[in-house]
């Protein structure tokens, strides 16, 4: 495939508006470089019962901000966020178990954590499990990768019924581009099915 993952860089920038006051601060912290008072807020806010505090702290370690670079302890953290529904932490985690770093590798991992972050409407995840399913990495057997090029089309085209960035539009255009010579009429139409399907059940509204 011509593109890779959405790398983990990004991951701060997806989370939008904060919704508890802890957090608020925690991510202005973090914007200002002041990665000490990030991590307090971030421990106040898993104080107060918000799980998303425990994504943000794993962030920090993952990132190298105020900590060494630390992706056992921020697999650690993203777990009891990603085990509490917080999609960016199911993403991330999903990503260190696909990737290897701080966990073994484990492909049925990260599909499932994908899985249920891309159903959360989370356009990273949605990339990232079109990309395992283009591959193959989705459905590996004793005879090597199967590809899923329909359920791969299927996020390909929710993400350009949902993505407004250009950069991001571009990357899964050149993807679509890509698998499509490979797929027959049926598969493409079974692909869009899906694709209207989900958009339905799945009305538009801020990503968290």
């Amino acid at each position: 495939m011509p593109s890779k993952l959405w790398p983990l860089a990004v991951l701060l920038l997806l989370v939008g508006e904060p919704v508890w006051a802890d957090v608020a601060q925690g991510v202005a912290a973090v914007q200002a470089g002041d990665y000490g008072v990030a991590e307090q807020a971030f421990q106040d806010a898993v104080a107060a019962g918000d799980p998303e505090g425990w994504y943000h702290l794993g962030a920090l370690r993952h990132a190298g901000m105020g900590h060494a670079v630390d992706h056992g302890a921020a697999a650690h953290l993203y777990l009891k966020a990603a085990n509490a529904g917080v999609p960016e932490a199911q993403l991330a985690l999903g990503t260190l178990f696909y990737t290897g770093n701080g966990v073994s590798q484990d492909m049925y991992k990260a599909l499932q954590l994908y899985t249920d972050a891309a159903e959360a409407g989370l356009p990273a995840a949605q990339f990232n499990l079109a990309m395992m399913h283009a591959a193959g990495e989705a459905h590996a057997t004793d005879y090597g990768a199967q590809e899923d090029l329909t359920r791969a089309y299927k996020w390909f085209q929710v993400l350009l019924a949902r993505l407004d960035d250009p950069a991001a539009r571009e990357a899964v255009i050149e993807n679509v581009e890509f698998i499509r010579p490979h797929m027959s009429q049926g598969e493409v139409e079974e692909g869009r099915r899906m694709a209207d399907e989900w958009l339905a059940a799945h009305p538009k509204k801020s990503v968290r």
